[in-house]
């Protein structure tokens, strides 16, 4: 086969690009379509439980850093308290 171009010389000939398409063809039509198929409830209720797990926990660690500031905060006033007295 002689090649003029790039293009040329990757096509395949005819009985080859035939076989070829109908391979695809075939592969294609055998691929469902459409959405994937959802969770189902109970897994829906785990997800949505374990992100509010989540969230709750991060607002967890958020408050337990606020009650120890204020810790430290009162401590420190307390300690200035005493040393104007």
């Amino acid at each position: 086969m002689l090649c003029f171009g790039e293009r040329a010389c990757t096509r395949p000939t005819w009985p080859l690009g035939a076989k070829q398409r109908d391979s695809g063809a075939l592969a294609a039509f055998s691929r469902k379509r459409g959405r994937k198929p959802g969770l189902s409830p109970e897994e829906q209720e785990i997800a949505r439980l374990r992100a509010e797990v989540a969230r709750l926990e991060t607002r967890l660690a958020q408050t337990e850093k606020i009650i120890e500031v204020q810790e430290k905060l009162s401590a420190l006033q307390q300690a200035l308290d005493e040393q104007t007295r």
